[in-house]
């Protein structure tokens, strides 16, 4: 043990303490160790693990010599809980080894064109609204600026995609897809994510996992973790939920209806391209959260209307379907020119021929003014059709003998 605790004491005198910023924390000495006596205040840098038993010791500021946890009483009353976990977790890495600011700036460039690519390649879903909300939760967890012998600052960009990630990079950024965001309940779970996040940031997990060989780019770039890795990462995350649960004075969240609001145009964005897909209950169960709360638009009304449509042809279907239709139609401030072609096509089923005409006239006016001369011609047909099944009770077909034949025998 003395001979183990010797080679930690060389190393550190041959390899001298490089920039770090984590803040020193002082401790209190609780037993007379070497030249300190009880009751000296004393500043560590850090903490690490040493011997077959790895014992816990603290790290001096001034002679990185190592000093027992057990004989010393740390004060973290005033100590940030992000630098109580560097200090544990991260501090002698950086006390040996420093920031490796070239090795980031390497990963920092590899991370820019990685998310540059998925800009281009439309994979990034752009809310403005939304993505002020989660910046928000995000300095709720810590202020954005950090520092990784440089200056970095913490931002959450959405990922379009179907599966429920989150991931993380080591420059800062946090990506979160659509996908999650849609099926998170309530504010204190997107919190528990994006914390999760941050403490994979901070805690510098992409450094130690970035596997430069991978196929796989996200591994690469470290936001990919083995599972004592993620394990680790989830229980400081769950301390830190506590630790900011217990310490805000206030309502630590947003009432439910703020959280979807906020969320809503993800959630309405998610429930569409179910409905591509053909996951009509998914779609549905997601929607009705903004309907529940009375902040869903007229784009969430079409798409109900749509899905009851695609599964029924009862009156009681259809008597919904109309009525979701209606509500659709309320928003005048945003006119759909689609909820209209959808009126007039569930107004024919329903045999409601004149109403449905006038739907299409509708629709073929928002056509004229967009000039969008296709469905202009679907919409003069759709009028035409309407006519036809106006005048069906007076319409007599002939009798096949009756039937002008000239065209066939021209044909023939």
């Amino acid at each position: 043990m003395f001979r183990f605790k010797m080679l930690i004491l060389l190393f550190f005198v041959l390899f001298p303490i490089r920039t770090y910023s984590q803040v020193p924390i002082k401790g209190i000495l609780e037993n007379p160790y070497k030249s300190f006596k009880t009751g000296d205040t004393i500043i560590f840098a850090g903490a690490t693990e040493t011997g077959n038993n790895n014992n816990l010791h603290y790290i001096l500021k001034s002679t990185n010599e190592l000093i027992p946890a057990d004989k010393v009483y740390l004060l973290l009353d005033e100590i940030d809980f992000w630098d109580i976990q560097q200090f544990y977790y991260i501090s002698y890495d950086i006390i040996t080894k420093g920031w490796q600011v070239d090795r980031r700036k390497e990963l920092e460039q590899k991370t820019l064109s990685f998310l540059a690519r998925l800009e281009s390649d439309n994979k990034l879903y752009n809310d403005k609204f939304a993505e002020d909300y989660l910046q928000r939760l995000i300095q709720k967890i810590h202020y954005p600026e950090f520092s990784k012998g440089r200056e970095q600052f913490l931002n959450v960009k959405i990922l379009n995609t179907d599966k429920k990630v989150c991931y993380a990079f080591d420059n800062g950024t946090i990506l979160i897809s659509t996908e999650l965001i849609a099926n998170i309940e309530n504010e204190r779970q997107l919190f528990r994510i994006l914390t999760e996040s941050v403490a994979h940031i901070l805690l510098n997990t992409n450094m130690s996992n970035a596997e430069a060989g991978s196929k796989s780019e996200l591994q690469q770039l470290g936001a990919i973790y083995p599972e004592n890795t993620k394990k680790r990462i989830r229980l400081i995350a769950e301390k830190y939920v506590s630790y900011y649960e217990k310490n805000t004075a206030a309502e630590p969240y947003s009432p439910q209806i703020y959280f979807f609001n906020s969320i809503a145009g993800v959630i309405s964005y998610t429930a569409w391209q179910d409905l591509y897909s053909q996951k009509y209950r998914k779609a549905l169960l997601n929607i009705n959260k903004l309907v529940g709360y009375d902040i869903a638009n007229s784009t969430d009304y079409l798409l109900i209307a749509k899905i009851f449509l695609k599964l029924s042809d009862t009156a009681e279907a259809n008597q919904k379907a109309m009525g979701y239709l209606k509500k659709a139609i309320e928003f005048e401030d945003q006119p759909l020119p689609e909820v209209y072609s959808e009126m007039g096509i569930l107004q024919l089923r329903v045999q409601q021929y004149e109403q449905a005409k006038e739907s299409f006239k509708k629709y073929y006016e928002m056509a004229v003014t967009s000039k969008d001369k296709e469905e202009q011609q679907w919409a003069l047909k759709m009028i035409n059709a309407c006519n036809v099944f106006m005048n069906l009770k007076e319409t007599r077909f002939r009798p096949a003998d009756s039937l002008d034949v000239s065209i066939i025998k021209i044909v023939e």
